[in-house]
């Protein structure tokens, strides 16, 4: 049964978004998106990286050889060519608007938040879940940016950066949910695999900061304080 225009889903995954244990997830999801029209993979995220064609590419056949799913990419354009009166730039918001099924999934939450802004897709994106519009996906680093706030893992995990909050997209908002998101990832170094969660912020429960849109990025606590219940995240 295909999702109904005004009954969409706006699924969340951590790390892993392509793995073989997430087949089944994602063959159940593609197959309520519903119609024939577009399925798109967002590049943004990666867009940065030089690996970015492979990492599309990768991205493309898992979903066609596991999933059964025929995706394009909507790619990272470069701001100078995606502004407001440029032909180009309306395409891509348009298939992203009227796509049945949309992912987001690898790279950096900040870097991703800067240029959907930029680009006027994380407008599109708050729209398709605010009418409850088709499919959408948000994975590892994109899963970052879909509450009210957002943290910054490649600054903060791998540049060792202060801790702070970013604005998110607010796509939970939408749905009555003012929270922030911070999935599991795992990053693999030096042969081993070890969860970000814990090495970014301390093992302790995560609360959000108290308002609605954030002006100044907020620090984090670094490790747990034994006078206080709840940390800061």
């Amino acid at each position: 049964m295909g999702v109904e225009e005004g009954r969409g889903i706006l699924a969340l995954m951590g790390s892993g978004e392509t793995s073989p244990t997430m087949v089944t997830l994602h063959r159940e999801l593609a197959a309520r998106r519903g119609g024939d029209r577009d399925a798109v993979i967002l590049e943004t995220p990666y867009g940065f990286q030089v690996n970015r064609d492979d990492i599309s590419t990768r991205a493309r056949e898992y979903f066609r050889k596991s999933v059964g799913l025929t995706t394009e990419v909507a790619p990272d354009a470069d701001s100078s060519s995606i502004g407001t009166a440029d032909h180009e730039g309306d395409r891509i918001r348009d298939r992203v608007r009227r796509a049945s099924w949309v992912f987001s999934g690898p790279g950096s939450p900040s870097y991703a938040l800067e240029r959907w802004h930029t680009q006027r897709l994380g407008e599109i994106l708050c729209e398709r879940v605010a009418r409850r519009h088709g499919v959408t996906v948000m994975a590892s680093a994109a899963a970052c940016t879909v509450g009210f706030a957002a943290l910054p893992v490649y600054e903060v995990y791998k540049a060792g950066h202060p801790p702070v909050w970013l604005d998110g997209l607010n796509l939970l908002g939408t749905l009555g949910l003012p929270v922030a998101v911070v999935p599991q990832i795992w990053w693999v170094a030096e042969g081993r695999a070890a969860p970000s969660l814990f090495c970014i912020v301390p093992p302790a429960p995560i609360r959000a900061p108290p308002t609605s849109r954030l002006r100044v990025a907020r620090p984090l606590s670094r490790r747990p304080s034994r006078r206080r219940k709840h940390d800061s995240a």
